[in-house]
């Protein structure tokens, strides 16, 4: 388990990381989330991003495979 944020984004966002394990047919990348998903615990009326959008950058990733780090907002 990551123990922050940080580390978290340190790891998956090096595209370093990404390029060293590609030659292994192994895929990295990172979906960052720019505030609060509507309907999560977090959310107490003020979430502006919708679950759909978050689902539809994972999408991407998953099958593109050639981007490293998308944005959902």
């Amino acid at each position: 388990m990551f123990t922050s944020l940080l580390d978290a984004r340190r790891l998956a966002g090096d595209p370093g990381l990404a390029e060293r394990l590609r030659a292994d047919d192994i895929y990295v990348g990172e979906v960052v989330v720019m505030g609060l998903v509507k309907g999560t615990v977090s959310d107490r009326g003020n979430a502006t991003i919708e679950p759909d959008s978050v689902a539809q950058k994972f999408w991407t990733l998953f099958t593109q495979r050639d981007i490293v780090s998308v944005e959902a907002r």
